[in-house]
């Protein structure tokens, strides 16, 4: 495994904005998101919750007690490829807008 250097200023700069400075966390904060709670994830965005879950067929209550990785595995298991492309990007909304106003 290689490794890169990343300058003071530029890790500065990336914390400054909000955006991770020190790729080695990566692994933890990967595991923090899957054991999030779906609605907690899509807080501002109830709407694409609401559809992914019915897309889904997983119902409210349901949905209370999933996490990321539990709604990840069911998309990943799905047999209809149109609504697993569909729920992908669902699931990508909140990481896509929350990546775009800090670090783009």
């Amino acid at each position: 495994m290689s490794t890169n250097k990343i300058s003071l200023e530029v890790r500065l700069s990336r914390l400054k904005k909000g955006c991770m400075s020190d790729p080695s966390c990566l692994y933890d904060i990967i595991k923090q998101l899957g054991n999030t709670p779906i609605r907690q994830y899509f807080y501002g965005y109830e709407k694409e919750c609401d559809l992914l879950l019915k897309l889904l067929d997983i119902s409210k209550a349901q949905s209370e007690s999933l996490t990321y990785s539990h709604v990840a595995a069911k998309i990943a298991k799905h047999s209809d490829g149109t609504i697993r492309s569909r729920s992908t990007q669902l699931l990508e909304v909140p990481l896509y807008y929350d990546y775009k106003e800090r670090c783009m």
